[in-house]
């Protein structure tokens, strides 16, 4: 993890192959922008990171916001 993070319980999730920008599971992966956005990264790898970042969103929701 970077240096700059200093909690005991922080992670840094990395996706080799994605791009910048990971969104909600169910957003298609084929186009690496939007008019405003450009995220980069090849689709299979965005499309499996956004379903695993989503499953560690949850976990993070279902710890800290219960």
């Amino acid at each position: 993890p970077p240096a700059r993070r200093s909690r005991s319980d922080d992670r840094h999730l990395d996706y080799p192959g994605a791009g910048h920008l990971l969104r909600p599971p169910v957003t298609p992966t084929t186009l690496p922008s939007t008019a405003n956005l450009v995220s980069g990264g090849e689709a299979a790898a965005n499309a499996a990171a956004q379903a695993q970042s989503w499953i560690a969103i949850r976990s993070f929701f279902d710890t800290h916001l219960a």
